[in-house]
């Protein structure tokens, strides 16, 4: 039996056709505004040529299951498709008959298309949490446990993947997650060669080769350009080549005038420059503020940190050597999930116009918090205290600062004498511990916390908006269905960016410290491998089934590649310096002339690349403009062509009134509960 017929009988045991999407609604505010939005909703949708059914949820919430018929379907797809050709994605027409089998990422992004578009677009116009859409709190198309299982099963029998899973990943799920396992599929082929570079080197080079150096430095650069092939070529062959060039307005941006849209010249809501330029200027300066203050903070407790391990000598050293370290991690993960909030606000402040514009900026925003929480520990020990902590700490007045605290009596020091295995130490600690620490943050943090919610509601038998255990219990004895569609409304979405994140973080590591211990590669291998285990689990069993957005690119993670690699040239440079050419006279002199040196030999083929690029793409931008005039043109007077039947077809509309009914009722009886209680 394959998926289909499968899916058909459960459906079947069900009696409920299994939905495209859920649309989760809470009306948890007063009567009438419940059922004015309520009443929109349904009519919006059903104006869109979408069928509707309704799932009645705890007190205060409503789910609506959305499918989609075939000649709606076809008309999405056939917008989509010659929006494609507009842009010059497709280079062929499109017919006007969709013939093609549409997959199944296929189906649920035109769907999307017609429940987020505006309805100028031809689509309904709903935005989760959005203005007139507060109530409308999650869109998201259920799981197919049936293609879960077998794909899962049919990866971890393999234990690689292949070209052809990475089809079915884009067939199931869009080409966004496609790329995403892409990408780190060819990161842990790619690691393979440092990973026997840094054995070599570890065990027949001296410390601080120039020769692993300049070999790492290669890799690096070679990494890039070949994972840029492979997104080239993915983007041909699933069709979505030049995706990137079709700027999808994001549905949050307001706008502030009528102007000419660059590309398709024609009128349409812009910001005003001069906001734009304001509200960088405004967050630039937020974020020096607050990246000042964090390293200030890092700078404190590496210090505190250092005072205890290698100064002081009192009482109960062996253990408040950890506080520093316990302190760190607490500020760090409370300080990571508050600085990403903040960032999602003013993103929104910045009121980008695109979505790709909006995900750009946030990617920047969380790249350069985490660069400096991550590193600056590291550049601490390499810049400062390796060349220069000799000199400088022994004259810190350490006894005044403790005669804060303590009298001068009970103070206890020790001579300070340098430790030069600790920036190799601290290395460690991160490709180790680090990874160890960060796997309890992703993994076991959450379940612990979510069994530990759980407990408190069945003790306090607190009704909350959403769905309990108990709720879900009740709705498996009548439907299994509907009971897993209340399961998945409560889990979290797929933490691509996070993903991202992680591997790019890790690939500076390689990129600028790996020279202290080669072996840091084989650590980073082996947390991959389990990344990789657990992101399939993650995608298939404890996320939301993500929303298929199409790409041909990992998008601004290529230039923050980019930036490590130059980056990391420096870094290794001025490692060796220090640990083989200084101290000496002329310090000053020759460290500007090495920092000069590599710049510039590192930076003249990029920027190369970079001015062909920026020429390329100003005169693709006007034959662009030219091209989506011309084919605008034909498309409409292709489309008066369009046979009768179809157009009628393609703006079918469905019986709404009962639903709003029963809906209606059920919003009503709800509040008369909350009443009576």
């Amino acid at each position: 039996m394959n998926n289909t017929d499968e899916k058909k009988e459960l459906a079947s045991k069900d009696n409920i056709i299994s939905p495209d999407y859920v649309i989760c609604f809470y009306y948890d505010k007063t009567l009438k505004e419940s059922l004015e939005q309520f009443k929109n909703l349904i009519m919006r949708l059903s104006e869109a040529g979408l069928d509707i059914e309704y799932l009645n949820g705890s007190i205060g919430s409503l789910f609506l299951f959305i499918r989609c018929c075939s000649a709606r379907l076809q008309t999405a797809a056939l917008v989509s498709r010659h929006r494609d050709w507009l842009y010059g994605v497709k280079s062929g027409l499109p017919d006007l008959y969709i013939d093609k089998k549409i997959s199944s990422s296929e189906r649920l992004k035109f769907i999307h298309d017609i429940i987020t578009f505006p309805a100028s677009e031809g689509g309904a116009g709903i935005y989760p949490d959005l203005n007139e859409w507060k109530m409308v709190k999650y869109i998201f198309p259920p799981h197919d446990r049936i293609f879960n299982r077998n794909y899962i099963y049919k990866i971890f029998k393999k234990g690689f993947i292949s070209e052809s899973d990475l089809d079915d990943i884009r067939n199931h799920f869009g080409e966004k997650i496609a790329i995403y396992f892409s990408f780190i599929r060819f990161y842990l082929l790619c690691l393979i060669f440092p990973i026997v570079t840094g054995f070599f080197a570890h065990f027949f080079l001296p410390k601080y080769s120039i020769i692993y150096a300049i070999i790492v430095n290669l890799w690096c650069i070679l990494f890039i350009q070949k994972w840029r092939k492979i997104e080239v070529r993915l983007s041909i062959r699933w069709g979505v080549y030049g995706i990137s060039k079709i700027y999808q307005k994001h549905r949050r941006f307001v706008g502030d005038e009528i102007g000419i849209y660059m590309t398709t010249r024609k009128n349409a809501l812009v910001s005003s420059f001069w906001k734009k330029i304001f509200r960088k200027i405004f967050f630039m300066v937020f974020q020096v503020v607050l990246v000042t203050g964090v390293v200030f903070i890092l700078i404190g407790f590496f210090f505190v940190d250092l005072y205890f391990s290698e100064i002081y000598d009192g009482p109960f050293q062996k253990y408040l050597v950890f506080i520093p370290t316990i302190f760190l991690a607490g500020f760090v993960s409370v300080f990571s999930t508050l600085y990403n909030k903040i960032s999602t606000y003013i993103n929104y402040y910045e009121d980008y116009e695109t979505d790709i514009d909006l995900e750009s900026a946030f990617i920047h925003k969380i790249f350069v918090i985490n660069f400096i929480i991550c590193y600056t520990a590291l550049f601490l020990i390499s810049c400062f205290y390796v060349p220069f902590g000799y000199y400088i700490i022994p004259r810190i007045n350490i006894i005044g600062i403790q005669s804060i605290f303590l009298t001068s009596e009970s103070i206890k020091i020790k001579p300070f004498v340098m430790n030069p295995d600790k920036l190799r130490r601290q290395f460690i600690y991160y490709m180790i511990t680090g990874q160890v620490i960060n796997f309890f943050k992703q993994w076991i943090l959450p379940f612990v916390f979510k069994f530990f919610f759980v407990i408190l509601e069945r003790i306090c038998n607190i009704r909350t908006s959403k769905f309990t255990h108990k709720n879900i219990n009740n709705y498996s004895e009548k439907n299994e269905l509907l009971s897993k569609v209340c399961r998945e409304a409560e889990l979290p979405e797929f933490p691509l960016l996070n993903n991202y994140l992680e591997l790019v973080m890790q690939f500076g590591y390689i990129s600028l410290f790996s020279i202290i211990w080669p072996l840091g590669s084989v650590c980073i291998f082996i947390n991959n491998v389990v990344k990789v285990v657990l992101d399939f689990i993650r995608l298939f069993f404890a996320t939301k089934r993500s929303i298929p957005y199409r790409t041909d690119t990992i998008g601004l993670w290529y230039s923050k590649l980019m930036f490590l690699s130059w980056l990391g040239s420096i870094v290794m440079s001025i490692l060796i310096y220090f640990h083989k050419y200084f101290p000496n006279d002329k310090f000053f002199v020759e460290i500007l002339v090495l920092l000069v040196f590599v710049d510039y030999l590192y930076r003249i083929v990029f920027n190369i690349c970079k001015k062909v690029t920026r020429f390329t793409q100003y005169e693709n931008l006007h034959v662009l403009k030219d091209e989506y005039v011309l084919r605008d043109a034909y498309l409409a007077k292709l489309m008066d062509y369009l046979p009768k039947d179809f157009q009628n077809d393609s703006q079918a509309r469905h019986n709404y009134t009962k639903v709003i009914e029963t809906g209606t009722t059920i919003i009503m009886n709800s509040f008369e509960k909350y009443k009576k209680a």
